[in-house]
C-alpha cells in the first residue's frame, strides 16, 4: 500500500475509535479528553458533532501521535489495541522474520523455562493479543472455558501438554506481523515476565541462535536512547525491576523501537555480545 493509501486507512481507523468517545463521556468530560489527546477542543454541538469537528481539525502528521495517546490514556478493548499498536509498528522497519524462522524458534523454546510465573506469562500475552476471545464462555464453564486464555492456561502454563510451538499456533504468531512476533518473543525474556536472570540469558541465547540467521538479534545495547516522552502511560508490572527493564517495558507500550537489532556487521566496529537489553550491565 502507498504512503497516502496508509495514511487515508489509518484516517479512516482513528475516526472510528475517536467516534467511540461519545459512549464513554458526558459533554464536561468530553473536554478533559480532547485535552488528554491533544485533539481541538471543540464546544458546539452534540457530542457525536464535537468528535467529528475535532477529528476532523487534527492533521495527517499527528495521526501517529493521537493513535500512540489514545493507547496510553484510554481504556480500550483487545481488537482496538491491537489496531492501534499494528499502526503504530507499521511505520518502522522492522526486520523479517520468516515462518520457519519463527518455527524454528518456537521449538527450541522449552516451556518449563519459559513459563516460570504464570501470571506474569499470561499478562505478557495479554498485551499483545486478544486471548479473552469467548468471555461468557468462562462465566457458565466452571473453569473449563473456550476462550483463548482458558485453553492456554489448561494446556501451557498449568499442566502442559502443549508444545511452545502449538502455543505459538494458537496464538497465530507465525501469521504475525514481524514487529508482533518480534516483541512477543523478546518480551517473553524480559525481567519483568522472566525473574530468573540465567533463565533470561539462555532463551535469549537459544533465540538468537536463530535469529543471527536473518541478520537480527537481541541485544542488550543502548535501549537507554528510546524512552518515550514523559508523561501519562503504562507502568511496569513490576516496580522492583531495573531501570533497563521499566525502559523495555515502557517503549514496548508506546509503540517505540524495539531492541531486536538487524543489519550487517561492519569491518572494524567492535562485535557485539549477543544477549537481551534489560539483563543489565556486565
Amino acid at each position: 500500500m502507498s504512503k497516502d493509501g496508509e495514511r487515508a486507512a489509518l484516517r479512516r481507523m482513528l475516526g472510528g475509535i475517536t467516534a467511540l468517545l461519545g459512549d464513554r463521556n458526558t459533554h464536561k468530560t468530553l473536554t478533559g479528553t480532547f485535552t488528554v489527546l491533544s485533539m481541538p477542543p471543540t464546544d458546539e454541538g452534540s457530542k457525536r458533532e464535537r468528535i467529528e469537528a475535532s477529528f476532523a481539525q487534527v492533521p495527517d502528521s499527528d495521526f501517529l501521535q493521537l493513535a500512540e495517546r489514545f493507547l496510553q490514556t484510554q481504556d480500550v478493548d483487545a481488537a482496538t489495541r491491537i489496531q492501534l499498536q499494528d499502526a503504530l509498528w507499521a511505520e518502522a522497519s522492522p526486520p523479517e522474520i520468516p515462518m520457519r524462522t519463527r518455527r524454528e524458534i518456537a521449538r527450541a523454546l522449552d516451556p518449563m523455562v519459559l513459563v516460570q510465573h504464570p501470571a506474569r506469562f499470561m499478562k505478557m500475552l495479554d498485551r499483545f493479543w486478544a486471548i479473552n476471545d469467548d468471555p461468557f464462555s468462562e462465566l457458565l464453564s466452571l473453569g473449563q472455558g473456550r476462550s483463548l486464555r482458558s485453553r492456554i492456561e489448561r494446556h501451557f502454563t498449568c499442566n502442559p501438554d502443549w508444545s511452545t510451538e502449538e502455543l505459538f499456533e494458537a496464538l497465530g504468531a507465525f501469521e504475525a506481523s514481524d514487529r508482533r512476533f518480534a516483541r512477543l518473543i523478546e518480551t517473553a525474556v524480559a525481567g519483568d515476565v522472566l525473574l530468573d536472570e540465567p533463565a533470561q540469558r539462555l532463551l535469549a541465547e537459544m533465540i538468537n541462535e536463530h535469529l543471527r540467521t536473518t541478520g537480527g538479534e537481541l541485544s542488550r545495547d543502548g535501549h537507554e536512547e528510546r524512552l518515550p516522552p514523559s508523561g501519562p502511560g503504562p507502568q511496569p508490572a513490576c516496580p522492583h525491576a531495573a531501570p533497563e527493564e521499566r525502559c523495555l517495558r515502557l517503549a514496548q507500550e508506546a509503540g517505540h523501537s524495539f531492541p531486536l537489532r538487524c543489519g550487517q556487521r561492519h569491518r572494524g566496529r567492535r562485535r557485539r555480545r549477543p544477549g537481551l537489553r534489560p539483563l543489565g550491565r556486565r
